[in-house]
């Protein structure tokens, strides 16, 4: 259960709440607002 990337990884994010977090793979940025999680391209 949790957030994942496009690439298949499991973010470190809480479910709902404030955080950020990058992909190791991608280099892309993940930003959870809330409930919504937005990636941002590197």
């Amino acid at each position: 259960i949790g957030w994942m990337s496009e690439f298949g990884e499991q973010l470190n994010l809480p479910i709902e709440g404030e955080g950020q977090v990058q992909c190791q793979h991608t280099s892309a940025q993940y930003v959870l607002k809330g409930k919504q999680l937005h990636k941002q391209e590197a």
